[in-house]
């Protein structure tokens, strides 16, 4: 059984000199060491079991769970335009799945755990560098200087499914949560995200501060895959009337 992490999503941007080129490291975690506010935020599927953490104890065997941001975001809806992966990418080798962990004994079911390090001009991300658990991710795109752009609203997208191609999944996102430009200055810069860790006092530390592209089903797998087209170009409250009135006509 893979150890229980918290539910958190921290995103950390730095450099360091042990990286010559720049570059974006984003953490993004759920855990919380309350066992509370642990079982509250969990991911799990549209019948709130926890999402599989997979069969072994390895890296890359549970359900699949992205970092990466939708193109057209907006701060008044963070899921317009089309899904772009920064980890995981549809159909390629040693996705991020749920249940990963950097010493590769695993962090358990419905949680993602990760960190991430993205260099200028590479199209893939180490994940969990220098720890034992490490490996190398596809992203859906190269990154570079402008893209995604600075301040760029970020989001994670998790699946009752491994591949991502059938099944279901939902988005979380925060305003808060921002891409930063590769960097070789110094430290370079940080941001911190944290949901559900009481010990965090950064920006998204409240649970207040999320929202879901399902807002009425937040933390559950309820999209359908592949994604209606009206939840993409619809804002979050339209989406939220959507589900309500299929509720309602029930």
């Amino acid at each position: 059984m893979k150890r229980i992490s918290i539910l958190c999503l921290s995103l950390f941007v730095a450099t360091s000199s042990a990286w010559a080129q720049a570059n974006t490291t984003v953490t993004w975690t759920n855990f919380s060491f309350d066992s509370g506010t642990q079982s509250s935020v969990l991911f799990r599927d549209a019948s709130g079991t926890p999402l599989s953490d997979g069969p072994t104890t390895g890296n890359n065997d549970g359900m699949l769970i992205q970092l990466g941001y939708y193109s057209t975001a907006t701060a008044g809806n963070n899921f317009s335009g089309t899904w772009i992966p920064l980890t995981g990418a549809f159909g390629l080798p040693f996705p991020t799945t749920i249940g990963d962990s950097g010493s590769g004994s695993g962090s358990g079911d419905g949680v993602g755990d990760f960190i991430t390090l993205f260099n200028l001009n590479i199209s893939t991300a180490v994940v969990y560098p220098g720890d034992p658990g490490t490996y190398t991710t596809n992203s859906g795109q190269t990154i570079t200087l402008s893209s995604p752009a600075n301040n760029q609203i970020l989001a994670i997208r998790f699946y009752d499914t491994t591949t991502g191609t059938s099944g279901n999944f939902n988005a979380v996102s925060a305003n808060d949560w921002n891409w930063k430009t590769p960097t070789t200055d110094g430290g370079g810069a940080t941001v911190f995200i944290s949901i559900g860790d009481a010990f965090a006092d950064g920006p998204g530390g409240s649970l207040g501060d999320l929202i879901f592209q399902d807002n009425l089903n937040p933390f559950k797998t309820t999209i359908a895959i592949p994604e209606p087209s009206t939840f993409a170009l619809l804002g979050v409250g339209a989406l939220g009337m959507l589900a309500l009135r299929r509720r309602i006509k029930r």
